[in-house]
């Protein structure tokens, strides 16, 4: 009968065939890996951060640029049913409704101000306030997603 091999007796792996060096552990972790939890402020991915008020001033330029080069009563149109929207939807839970509501809105209301106030042929008005309807929408969602965030992640009080 054979001997069992004993620790000593195998033989020794050439250094091709060696094991892989072990993996460093990880860094510890400070428990805030959220951006909520860390107030906002996580340290990945975002590489700048612009105001609220610079973005509704850049907001307010596009509209008025879109007003100048698109047409006024499609613009109106667009604000008038796209921004009473935009302030109800901050109650929605899932916020996918409200902003899918907001962009249908300002494109019907485009459509709607600049076929009935509007001037030119019929395709004109429709093509005009279509083209509201992309100018009104990015303007909006900005303040139902800060409308939106307050009502459902509220600051703490201090």
């Amino acid at each position: 009968m054979s001997q069992p091999i004993q620790p000593s007796d195998k033989p020794e792996t050439s250094p091709r065939l060696a094991k892989s060096p072990p993996i460093p552990p990880a860094p510890p972790t400070t428990g805030m890996t959220d951006g909520f939890a860390s107030g906002g402020r996580s340290g990945g991915g975002r590489m700048f951060a612009i105001g609220f008020g610079k973005v509704l001033t850049l907001n307010a330029l596009m509209i008025v640029a879109g007003a100048w080069l698109v047409s006024l009563p499609g613009i109106i149109g667009a604000l008038a049913l796209s921004v009473p929207l935009a302030l109800i939807g901050a109650r929605e839970l899932i916020i996918r409704k409200p902003i899918l509501f907001g962009f249908v809105a300002s494109f019907i209301g485009g459509v709607l101000g600049s076929v009935v106030f509007g001037a030119g042929s019929a395709l004109t008005r429709v093509v005009l306030g279509l083209a509201t309807g992309f100018l009104v929408a990015p303007s909006v969602f900005p303040i139902l997603m800060m409308r939106w965030s307050r009502v459902h992640y509220p600051r703490a009080s201090a």
